[in-house]
């Protein structure tokens, strides 16, 4: 099941409880300040490294690395805080292991596999536009 799809068939079952809709809410927000994060990064790594002398990129890369670090740790807090809730409230009868994430939940058991949660992030925010209104 894709990351989009998932988190739609848990909004239609806590769709009434205004404070699980929130935390979702805010699980789809870190995951796009995450990818942009990320887009960020890239896109001004690569046209400094054309247009700067090396000396002045090292700071730089490593502000930009901080800031990506800080939106990651923010998706999953975000993604953790929202499960908590939701099984908490609702219980594993209504959400699916792994809750809202439809990726292997024992990503979350190590910091070895924070770049699958991120790859996860950035499936959700491609699943997202590709299913735009147009």
């Amino acid at each position: 099941m894709t990351a989009f799809s998932r988190i739609q068939k848990i909004l239609i079952k806590v769709k009434d409880d205004p404070q699980a809709t929130k935390l979702i809410e805010g699980v789809f927000s870190a995951a796009l300040r995450y990818v942009t994060e990320v887009y960020t990064q890239s896109t001004t790594l690569a046209l400094k490294r054309t247009t700067s002398d090396a000396t002045e990129i090292g700071p730089l890369a490593t502000r930009l690395d901080q800031n990506r670090t800080i939106a990651h740790n923010a998706l999953i807090d975000s993604i953790k805080i929202c499960n908590r809730y939701l099984f908490t409230k609702f219980g594993p009868e209504v959400i699916p292991v792994g809750g809202i994430y439809s990726s292997d939940p024992t990503h979350f058991t190590s910091n070895a596999y924070r770049s699958h949660i991120g790859d996860w992030a950035g499936s959700l925010v491609e699943e997202v536009f590709s299913n735009r209104v147009r």
